[in-house]
């Protein structure tokens, strides 16, 4: 299942493939969907930036800046 990454500032939608391995922050990177500095939460609010990405497999992850806690998705 994807993953699908929702920028907050647009709210513009990208699902990527969640690869073994792989931190969220480094799919993001790979992916391309955001240019600059992030932070990355899940829609309880939570920094999950570091967490293995497979983690997340079917759920909305929002990306915005560093240190936002956005909730939802």
């Amino acid at each position: 299942m994807p993953v699908t990454l929702r920028n907050v500032i647009t709210n513009d939608r990208l699902d990527i493939q969640a690869e073994n391995g792989k931190s969220v922050t480094q799919a993001i990177r790979d992916s391309g969907f955001v240019l600059n500095d992030f932070g990355v939460t899940n829609k309880n609010g939570e920094n999950v930036g570091g967490r293995p990405v497979h983690d997340f497999e079917g759920e909305v992850l929002n990306v915005g800046l560093p240190n936002e806690r956005v909730r939802g998705g």
